[in-house]
Order: structure tokens, then C-alpha cells, then sequence
């Protein structure tokens, strides 16, 4: 979920910084299980040259498309289709909640300790709009698709992919800073 152990322990072998700044990164479906999503956005500003691309996914669950997955899950249910460790039903309140969530967070969301593994979210409550924000902050977003359909309005469809430009233009400055905090 995370690629800090790796740099971490690849920083600790070698005071050279451990890379090349790369042209493409890709996160799919990951975000929305992660508690704080800073340390990423500092990596990632580090890892990706200044015209490079991050392409993110994450899944929609508000408004209408949550109310057509959660009748997907409650069927698969129903069939003994089960879900994996971590995850739990919405009560009521934050399935209404949720249908009318808007550009703030509206539900509190649990962090799950497993051990062995870091602490998680389940899919209940993720705002992609939330994300949204928070990733314009840091990043340039050129492009916000909708998927499985690209001309449905995002936020219609199950997913969201953001195409993001590093906002970093003096990408060296950047790398030294974050460097020293790995």
C-alpha cells in the first residue's frame, strides 16, 4: 500500500538519493484505504519530475454510485460472495450521509488494525472530492475521468481517475527536502 519501507530502507543503505526522477506513476485504488495521505503526496512529489504525470484512482462511494454498490454487495452477500478483513457495513445514517456527501468529509472513518499490517480504512465514507482537494493543493490536476463510463459526469460512474502534474518547478529544491525527511 505503501512504497515508504522500500525507500526507506533503500535511503538508510546509501546517501545518495535512491532514484531518477521518474515521467509516470501510477496509484490505483489505494488512497482510499490510506489514513493520511501527506507522506505519499511528499514521496511522490520527490519521485516525479516536474512535467511528469501521477495518474490516480480511487473508487466513488457517494451519492448514486454507492447506492448501486451497495445493492452489488448486499446481492454478492446474499450469494456467499464475502468481502475481505477490514471491511464493515454502512449503518443508516452514513449510507444517507454519504448519498449526500458533498466536497467535506461527512462521516467518521474507522482505522483498522490488523497485525502485521498498517493501519487502514475500509471504502466506508471515502469522499473522492475530499482527495480531490487535497491533491490540487499539492499537484496540478489536468484531467478528472469518470470510469467504467468516461462521458458520464465524475462522481457518476464507480470510479475516479485524476491525471496530476507535479506542481514542484524547482523539482531539486523539492527532492533535498523530502530527501532529508526520508
Amino acid at each position: 500500500m505503501d512504497c515508504g519501507p522500500i525507500l526507506l530502507a533503500r535511503r538508510r543503505r546509501d546517501s545518495r538519493p535512491p532514484h531518477t526522477p521518474i515521467r509516470r506513476l501510477f496509484c490505483m485504488e489505494v488512497l482510499e484505504h490510506v489514513p493520511d495521505w501527506r507522506p505519499i503526496f511528499d514521496r511522490w512529489q520527490w519521485l516525479v519530475r516536474p512535467e511528469g504525470k501521477l495518474i490516480v484512482s480511487v473508487p466513488v462511494e457517494t451519492g448514486a454510485a454507492l447506492a448501486v454498490k451497495q445493492l452489488a454487495r448486499r446481492l454478492a452477500g446474499w450469494r456467499g460472495i464475502g468481502d475481505y478483513p477490514g471491511t464493515r457495513p454502512y449503518t443508516w445514517r452514513e449510507f444517507v450521509r454519504s448519498l449526500t456527501a458533498g466536497r467535506t468529509q461527512h462521516i467518521t472513518r474507522p482505522i483498522h488494525q490488523s497485525p502485521g499490517h498498517p493501519p487502514s480504512h475500509c471504502h466506508n465514507g471515502f469522499n473522492w472530492r475530499v482527495l480531490m482537494e487535497a491533491l490540487a493543493a499539492r499537484f496540478v490536476v489536468e484531467k478528472l475521468i469518470s470510469s467504467p463510463v468516461q462521458s458520464l459526469p465524475p462522481g457518476w460512474g464507480s470510479q475516479v481517475y485524476f491525471v496530476l502534474r507535479n506542481r514542484s518547478v524547482h523539482h531539486a529544491e523539492t527532492t533535498s527536502s523530502v530527501a532529508d525527511q526520508l
